[in-house]
């Protein structure tokens, strides 16, 4: 609130123009000011002025100065040429005196144990709360009883206003003073984004009294976590001079969101306890950058009918197919980073692979999605897209249609794209089997046209947030063609396909699935559910592990996706990443490379591909900083002599490393990342300033703290049912 009253002491008129002195114009005489000293200093806001400085040092080189008797006090009367005007009462309690080398403590008005003080110009003063001055020299005329001679130092705490004012008075003194004018009162650091927004304001500082000035004891004070910091500064422990400045550099890094603020603090040496105070304020947002967003599934490319297609034909050898994807679907024209693509070959008429890109690159080296003759198959792929919405599908071997679904996308840029919402944060779980038909509770394998739910349960703190489940879906041994299709179950499912599989063929893929609350009805009420349809006319076993969540952004502790050029780091043909393939039971240890993570990165989003095992194995991906004992849920099933991709996303935690199993037989394996999951900071989570140095890649604590969720609680009341669940 802001305080704004009419000052009425004494004979004293009041101007009500606005002034705010900087250095330069304090500075108005060429050299230190010389003895007898007057001189009145004002270091402050009095009554929340909204001036640009709060910070006025008037001496007889810039301005008049006046001293006249108020009742056992005085009043000393500050007049520049521009027609501010500037005043401090000074009186001792009621029935005293000044005397000098005394402290007294003051309010306002005084009484029989407080002395007076007020400050006051331009119509506004300090209505003070507490306050006290230091008397260093005081004379009066013999004669007359009138003042001659002043020489205080003084502060005040005023309502409502968390920097006090605090100066120096002077009135024919031989008592020196040391002063600082200031280039702002406060520093607006504007709006932030938490977690990833550093903004520096500089605070410049320079001396204006007769004194050398030492500045000391440099501190950020105001709430934790902390929001600002001093991030390098010229002035600790620098002699000042006469005109000499230095400069404070601060820096807002916000951790939580909100208005935030904080105050800059240092004292002068020769005045430890009259500290000066500079607010410090900001406001923090949350970043819509990294967060991800499910749309569909919803096919986008099908060059069977030339749907995103050119025309309805198949893809040849080398032939590159430009993929829009910006504007359509639910996904915004612009500020997307990347989107989450089913991709899927039909009918190829000789073995081969898809490499998806951003448009306007050039064509790297990895591959997405590997097939042989004459079989369907899908995977799951995270790919930037290009700057004009584009993403590139470069085909290599004979020729083959291509389905791509799209079931998300993760923004790119801090403010919500027109079109756009701000999406969800990734969070790694332990990786665990949620649904397995085989079990003899759910009764069997899926049968041709029905469906199964699967609700999971991660405590009421933790359900109500899940926006969708990053799960691997498994098809096994089915009895026919067909495929199966995971969504939310709100609706019929969508015509877009999760996995494609063939007769006897265990065939796995990642798949990003939306949640809804289950239905009352089915024993799991309001539980997030994801459901699965089988698209075939026959039976088949299904298997859903569970490896992350997506929930609503809040900060606590979820992550954020950062696009990279798809990167291959691991490549076991030629040595890249890991010296050899791995043999049966074996597993491989991958360093990632520093050039692709960061200090913050938790996770990697990845595209394995198991190359030409000896013998039908599976393998499994994992962090390593759950040791090297291999889950009990799979990545990848390959069979043998077949090269076989997955997508898959994996933490990485404090050492950057995580680990691949092959389970039989020997295998090549190639690992080409699409991008990572870095970590956002927040007030709950921060506690040390130095916790995320170099190196310390995740928030986890030592010892068998992850800080995961913890493994889903799994209905039993998972079912089959023959008719849509709406």
């Amino acid at each position: 609130m802001r305080i704004r009253r009419a000052v009425t002491v004494g004979t004293v008129a009041l101007l009500v123009a606005t002034v705010a002195l900087h250095p330069a114009q304090a500075l108005a005489q060429p050299s230190a000011p010389a003895a007898p000293y007057t001189a009145l200093t004002i270091n402050g806001a009095a009554g929340n002025y909204p001036a640009s400085t709060g910070t006025r040092v008037y001496d007889r080189g810039n301005a008049t100065l006046s001293l006249s008797q108020y009742g056992t006090g005085f009043i000393l009367n500050a007049s520049s040429p521009d027609g501010a005007r500037w005043s401090t009462r000074i009186q001792p309690p009621t029935g005293g005196e000044l005397i000098a080398g005394t402290r007294y403590s003051a309010r306002r008005l005084s009484d029989a144990t407080h002395a007076a003080l007020d400050v006051y110009g331009e119509g506004r003063g300090c209505n003070m709360v507490s306050g006290w001055f230091d008397v260093k020299e005081f004379a009066r005329d013999a004669e007359t009883g009138v003042p001659t001679v002043a020489a205080v130092t003084y502060w005040a705490g005023c309502e409502n206003n968390p920097v006090p004012m605090q100066g120096e008075v002077r009135f024919n003194s031989t008592v020196g003073y040391g002063a600082t004018a200031l280039d702002a009162r406060s520093l607006d650091f504007g709006q932030r984004y938490v977690g990833r927004d550093r903004q520096i304001r500089t605070l410049t500082v320079t001396s204006a009294g007769s004194l050398p000035v030492t500045l000391a004891d440099l501190t950020i004070e105001g709430p934790q976590p902390p929001h600002f910091e001093i991030a390098a500064t010229t002035c600790d422990g620098v002699s000042l001079a006469y005109g000499d400045s230095c400069e404070i550099d601060v820096e807002m890094s916000p951790r939580a969101r909100g208005q935030l603020s904080g105050r800059l603090t240092f004292a002068e040496a020769d005045a430890p306890d009259a500290r000066r105070e500079i607010v410090l304020f900001g406001t923090a947002v949350i970043s819509a950058d990294g967060t991800y967003n499910p749309v569909g599934p919803q096919r986008l490319l099908d060059t069977r009918s030339g749907l995103g297609a050119p025309r309805a034909a198949a893809v040849v050898d080398e032939q590159v197919l430009g993929l829009t994807v910006g504007g359509r679907a639910g996904v915004p024209a612009s500020g997307v980073s990347a989107v989450v693509l089913n991709v899927t070959v039909t009918g190829p008429t000789a073995p081969g692979h898809l490499t998806l890109y951003p448009s306007g690159s050039a064509a790297p080296t990895s591959s997405n999605l590997n097939f042989v003759a004459g079989r369907t198959i899908a995977n799951s792929v995270t790919v930037p897209v290009g700057p004009d919405g584009t993403v590139s599908i470069l085909h290599r071997g004979g020729s083959t249609h291509i389905i791509a679904d799209i079931t998300g996308y993760y923004i790119g840029t801090d403010a919500v794209p027109s079109g756009g919402t701000l999406g969800d944060e990734f969070y790694m779980t332990h990786n665990e089997r949620i649904l397995d038909t085989r079990d003899a509770y759910f009764g069997g394998p899926l049968r041709g046209g029905w469906y199964a739910y699967i609700p999971v349960d991660y405590g009421d703190d933790t359900n109500d947030r899940i926006s969708a489940l990053a799960v691997n879906v498994t098809a096994v041994k089915p009895v026919g063609s067909g495929h199966l299709t995971s969504w939310d179950g709100v609706q019929d499912p969508p015509t877009a396909s999760t996995l494609n599989f063939t007769p006897g063929r265990t065939v796995p893929n990642m798949a990003i699935v939306p949640v809804a609350p289950c239905p009352d009805d089915l024993g799991c009420a309001g539980l997030p559910t994801i459901w699965i349809h089988n698209g075939s006319a026959d039976p088949t076993h299904i298997l859903v592990d569970i490896f992350g969540l997506y929930m609503d952004t809040d900060l606590a502790d979820g992550t954020r996706f950062r696009p990279v050029d798809p990167t291959r780091i691991v490549d076991t043909r030629t040595g890249l990443g890991a010296p050899t393939a791995l043999g049966p039971t074996s597993t491989a240890t991958i360093a990632t490379p520093t050039s692709v993570i960061t200090d913050d990165t938790e996770a990697v989003s990845m595209n394995i591909t198991a190359v030409r095992p000896t013998a039908n194995t599976h393998v499994s991906v994992w962090p390593a900083y759950f040791g090297t004992e291999p889950p009990s849920v799979s990545t990848l099933n390959p069979y043998q002599g077949e090269t076989v991709p997955n997508a898959a996303i994996t933490g990485i935690f404090n050492d950057g490393d995580f680990n691949i199993y092959n389970h039989a037989g020997t295998t090549h394996v190639v690992v080409d990342i699409a991008g990572t999951f870095e970590y956002v900071y927040d007030d709950t989570e921060f506690s040390d300033a130095s916790a995320r140095g170099a190196g310390a890649r995740s928030r986890v604590g030592t010892g068998g703290d992850t800080g995961i969720p913890t493994p889903p609680l799994r209905s039993t009341s998972s079912r089959a049912y023959p008719t849509p669940p709406r």
